[in-house]
């Protein structure tokens, strides 16, 4: 169960996501770079962030690199950088502990 209190359902055999409530979602098995590493979530009313794809890596960890914020208000390209905090051990973490925080970023980023 999500904040949002949207269920989302996986496959624990496969480690795949099966389902989330309130959409219609496309998964694609293979994972390749031109299917978006494998998922597509369509129809969400929420707002989605796309960090990408990246082979043998987590994809937020391209600080130069680039999410997709996809909501039913607007869609728009926004810099790691800007939504992630680098550690000196590695880690990435989302900058951000509170919506209001986040939202605002997306208003000035996204017009």
């Amino acid at each position: 169960m999500h904040v949002t209190g949207d269920k989302f359902v996986f496959d624990v055999n496969k480690a795949v996501l099966k389902s989330i409530s309130g959409a219609a979602k496309v998964v694609v098995d293979k994972v390749a770079t031109n299917n978006k590493g494998g998922v597509s979530i369509v129809g969400y009313q929420g707002q989605i962030l796309d960090v990408g794809f990246a082979l043998n890596q987590d994809p937020a960890m391209i600080k130069a690199g680039k999410s997709v914020l996809t909501g039913a208000q607007r869609n728009c390209s926004l810099r790691n950088q800007d939504i992630f905090n680098y550690m000196s051990d590695g880690d990435v973490i989302f900058k951000f502990k509170r919506d209001t925080d986040f939202q605002r970023l997306v208003s000035a980023s996204c017009r």
